[in-house]
């Protein structure tokens, strides 16, 4: 394949002030030149780039093609490839050195994309952010069931969650036990438990875990949709894209053995450990349930389930020590056993009444 750089014959417009029709008629427009040139392959860009609006916009204007912008995203239109960018963050679409972190996709024949990435790389290669050792971020793609059937919204997320060992006393040492689980052979892994008792910030901090040792950001694949559930469409979307990480969130029912009729069971366990491998794709399930007994036994089978976690209240005393670490200013014990988020509800209330650098009055201390 020829390079696409350098020979440039494009037309370019304002995406902005289109309205409805007009951004239909250029998504209309994106999907004739993938279909009429038959480009059936799609690609999608590991790499993470930040460049100004300016820089971008020059850049992308060296490529030979129709260049059709708008104020998040970019799409060109070439004989042998359609390119789209996706903006992850912009700061001001109105100012342009403005610094836009952004991911870049492409559909073309499958015997040009090899070529086509390593294009994309060497044009953009000076822009692409490095992942520090101490930085981890997630792509979640969100399924949902609509009426035109299913559909996913990417949402980025930087993670700096911090976890306490003290939040979760029946897990012997979270980082180790977490450790474990990214390395382990077994994919799937349970959590149980009441509202409340640290589910979903538990599964943030496996996805940063899992950010800072693969050293990139992690794909996620993520619904607490249960009509999502029932689409074949999306466990075979979790096997054939690069997903790391598929989460399905409080799928108390679906998790229900198959002899009660839980047909979803059966794609579940062939995700998890069926006649294809899921080369080491991780699965985290979190429910409501608190009885194993209500769970299909074939889920918890070793082997394809690294671990279950059954998740309870603190006792008043873990309590009130999970709520001194977190906030050594504040003196409250809890008298009855309450939840972890009933935890950080408190440190919330509490730093609201009580800024971190003065009391009423009385500086706690003195400025620099």
């Amino acid at each position: 394949m020829g390079h696409f750089i350098n020979s440039f014959n494009m037309s370019a417009f304002s995406y902005e002030g289109l309205g409805y029709v007009g951004k239909m008629k250029l998504r209309a427009l994106e999907i004739e030149a993938i279909e009429e040139k038959k480009f059936s392959f799609y690609t999608e860009l590991e790499e993470t780039y930040q460049i100004s609006t300016k820089e971008l916009n020059a850049f992308l204007s060296s490529l030979q093609g129709e260049l059709f912008m708008e104020s998040y995203d970019v799409s060109v239109l070439h004989d042998k490839f359609v390119l789209m960018t996706t903006m992850i963050e912009r700061e001001d679409p109105k100012d342009p050195t403005t610094i836009n972190k952004l991911k870049f996709s492409f559909f073309s024949a499958f015997e040009n994309a090899e070529d086509i990435s390593k294009q994309i790389k060497a044009l953009f290669g000076p822009f692409e952010k490095k992942f520090a050792n101490d930085s981890a971020g997630m792509y979640v793609s969100w399924g949902i069931e609509t009426n035109e059937g299913l559909k996913y919204y990417t949402i980025y997320n930087p993670l700096k969650e911090v976890l306490y060992n003290e939040a979760y006393p029946y897990i012997k040492g979270i980082e180790d036990y977490v450790a474990h689980y990214i390395h382990d052979d077994a994919s799937v892994l349970l959590f149980m438990g009441k509202p409340g008792t640290g589910k979903t910030r538990f599964l943030r901090y496996v996805v940063q875990k899992m950010s800072v040792k693969f050293q990139r950001d992690v794909k996620v694949l993520y619904t607490m949709d249960s009509k999502v559930f029932s689409n074949d469409k999306f466990f075979i979307d979790f096997f054939t894209n690069d997903y790391d990480l598929l989460i399905l969130e409080d799928i108390d029912l679906n998790l229900r053995p198959r002899s009660d009729g839980n047909d979803m069971m059966h794609k579940l366990l062939a995700s998890t450990d069926g006649f294809i491998r899921n080369n080491h794709k991780k699965i985290v399930l979190t429910t409501n349930l608190t009885n194993v007994g209500d769970i299909d036994s074939a889920l918890l089978r070793e082997g394809r389930c690294f671990g279950k976690i059954e998740s309870r209240l603190l006792s008043s005393s873990e309590a009130s020590l999970l709520l001194k670490l977190i906030e050594p200013r504040c003196e409250y014990t809890f008298a009855d056993p309450v939840s972890v988020a009933k935890v950080y509800q408190t440190v919330a209330k509490f730093q609201k009444e009580h800024p971190k650098y003065e009391s009423p009055g009385v500086p706690l201390t003195t400025p620099a």
